[in-house]
């Protein structure tokens, strides 16, 4: 079971590497036919659908993968199946109809709302279809579905750009592509469940889906927080800058977005190797804190180096300051390292609330910060005020850490403070460097200062890579982190 959940995270894995792809080529499609105009009405459009889909699903998703998994061996969540993508087409319907009955009002104040009521739905849809698939660790039809979603959006949204030609058209793409994979994932699980479509008004009213939406309810919240906290700032400049700027920060967010994949696949990691007991005691903790802050720093130098040449090459020399704003970004991964293997750590002793009160506090010190800064400092604010949501975070949830593992804690704390220093000194010294090949050379300097100061060891990272070395599957890589059962 374990090899077979590792391979189906390194499928995820390079599922999400291929959107990410698919994203940033897309990006550049729309910057260079259509302009910053275009590109930040996609930016909009993409963060307004996915502050809306966290509100739609209700936290269903990995509730509904929760039981799927549970209950294979039973069969009955087919029905339940059935009722959360009955009611979900009953909603679609219920805002397609808003949608157009307030087409005029919508239309006046912004073209992009009237879109992004006809595009939750379909999207949620198949965000739940995937949530089945994980269910049954359906690693094939996971990875189809993945490969579906990105192809359909590169082809209809590049469709609709080069002949449409307009800032709203690839909206119309992406609205196209949700309604055509909704669809499908619609008539794969009709096929999967026969028979259990026509009894989901009664469903409805079935006990175990009343149960199912309780249980629902605590996710949810902290899925709209955690959702809020990632699209305020573009949100914020969109309404305060305008569509210009809001494709200038898009831009610099094409760089850091592949720092997420890295730590969307190790955070699965570390809590199965929390769980299995594994690097809990506080040395260890230390250990892999410092490896896992070295690693994902470095990537955010790399992503900072490499902004300033590919960005006339993605976009246009239009985009001045998307180098900057992604050396300014780059900061919170800093955060990010150590708050991810915190938060599998209070999950594995069964202290989620520390995560969910973690983040009602940062979502209130995060929106209000991000309106101030962005209103006075522009987009060089929005991206100071997204490195001040994860710091704030990591530091509170450290915080809530410290009542029942105040040695990790205090390590957490040195780690981010120094590391900051460390690699805010190292920025600027990048910032000096005149060409990419000293900034490059930059990056095993930052190592080796960290190994000085003792924020890292480096021998640690030479095991580390025997280790993988000896391993010739992806699968098997990825478990040689874990050590093997005593």
């Amino acid at each position: 079971m374990f090899r077979k959940f590792i391979t189906f995270s390194a499928g995820l894995y390079a599922s999400t590497i291929l959107a990410a792809l698919v994203r940033v080529g897309l990006k550049s499609l729309i910057a260079k036919t259509i302009g910053k105009e275009g590109l930040g009405t996609y930016a909009y459009f993409v963060s307004l659908t996915t502050i809306g889909s966290s509100v739609l699903a209700f936290g269903l998703g990995r509730v509904l993968t929760k039981h799927v998994a549970a209950d294979q061996r039973n069969g009955n969540h087919g029905r339940l199946v059935a009722a959360v993508m009955s009611g979900l087409v009953a909603i679609s319907i219920l805002l397609t109809l808003i949608a157009g009955v307030g087409l005029p009002y919508l239309w006046a104040a912004n073209p992009v709302y009237f879109f992004v009521l006809i595009a939750l739905g379909p999207m949620v849809l198949f965000q739940m279809g995937r949530a089945v698939l994980r269910g049954y660790l359906d690693r094939n039809r996971e990875a189809i579905a993945a490969l579906a979603a990105g192809g359909v959006r590169l082809v209809l949204v590049s469709l609709t750009v080069l002949l449409m030609g307009t800032a709203i058209s690839p909206v119309v793409g992406l609205l196209a592509t949700y309604l055509l994979l909704a669809a499908g994932m619609l008539l794969y699980l009709g096929f999967r469940y026969p028979g259990q479509w026509s009894k989901w008004p009664h469903a409805i009213r079935d006990p175990e889906v009343r149960q199912l939406l309780a249980l629902a309810v605590p996710l949810w919240m902290t899925d709209v927080m955690a959702i809020v906290g990632r699209q305020a700032d573009r949100v914020i400049v969109q309404g305060k800058l305008g569509y210009s700027s809001l494709a200038e920060y898009s831009a610099a967010f094409t760089f850091i977005n592949l720092l997420d994949q890295p730590l969307s696949v190790m955070s699965r990691m570390f809590l199965v190797t929390f769980a299995s007991g594994f690097y809990n005691s506080a040395e260890q903790y230390k250990v892999i804190s410092a490896v896992n802050l070295a690693f994902i720093t470095c990537i955010g130098l790399l992503a900072s180096i490499l902004a300033v040449p590919l960005t006339p090459l993605l976009f246009t020399g239009e985009y001045k300051a998307v180098a900057t704003l992604t050396a300014i970004l780059s900061v919170a991964f800093v955060f990010k390292s150590v708050e991810m293997l915190n938060t599998a750590q209070t999950i594995v002793i069964d202290y989620p609330q520390a995560n969910r009160n973690a983040k009602a506090w940062t979502v209130a010190a995060y929106l209000p910060t991000a309106y101030l800064l962005t209103r006075h400092f522009g987009i060089i604010g929005a991206a100071i005020s997204y490195v001040f949501s994860a710091a704030c975070y990591a530091f509170v949830h450290a915080m809530f850490m410290k009542r029942r593992l105040p040695r990790h804690a205090t390590c957490t704390l040195n780690k981010m403070v120094w590391g900051l220093v460390l690699y805010s000194v190292t920025l600027g010294v990048l910032l000096l460097l005149p060409n990419i090949y000293l900034g490059l050379m930059l990056i095993p300097a930052y190592l080796a200062a960290g190994h000085l100061f003792h924020l890292w060891d480096m021998v640690e990272f030479g095991r580390l890579a025997k280790r993988l070395l000896h391993r010739h599957t992806m699968g098997d890589a990825l478990q040689a982190l874990i050590p093997p059962s005593r």
